[in-house]
C-alpha cells in the first residue's frame, strides 16, 4: 500500500465527475512536455516522468486524474507544474492540496 497524489480539477479527487482531465487532453500535454512520455513497457495510460533526478518515475492517468504513488519532492514539484498547465491542483489521498513542496522531504 502507498500514498497517492493526484492532479485533479475536483474539490476532492475521488469525486471528479464533471471535472475530469480527459485522456486526449492529457496526451496533448504529454506531447508538449519532453520530461514526460508514455511508458512503452506498460498500458496506454502509464507514463514516466523522465527528468526525475534518480530514475524515471511512474505517472498514471485514470478516471480523469493523473496520479502517482509515494512521491518524493522532485515528483511533487513536477505534479504541481503539470497541474498548473492543466488548470488543476495537486491533492493527496486525504484531500490536502499541495501548492508548493516546502513540506515535502527530499
Amino acid at each position: 500500500m502507498g500514498y497517492d497524489i493526484h492532479v485533479t480539477r475536483a474539490e476532492f479527487w475521488a469525486e471528479n465527475e464533471g471535472h475530469e482531465i480527459s485522456l486526449d487532453e492529457w496526451l496533448r500535454y504529454v506531447e508538449s512536455d519532453s520530461e514526460v512520455q508514455r511508458d512503452p513497457q506498460n498500458s496506454p495510460t502509464d507514463f514516466l516522468f523522465l527528468a526525475h533526478p534518480k530514475e524515471p518515475w511512474p505517472l498514471w492517468w485514470q478516471s480523469g486524474d493523473v496520479f502517482t504513488k509515494n512521491p518524493d519532492k522532485a515528483t511533487v514539484q513536477k505534479m504541481i507544474e503539470i497541474a498548473q498547465k492543466l488548470g488543476a491542483r495537486v491533492q493527496g489521498d486525504d484531500g490536502e492540496f499541495y501548492d508548493d513542496t516546502s513540506e515535502i522531504p527530499e
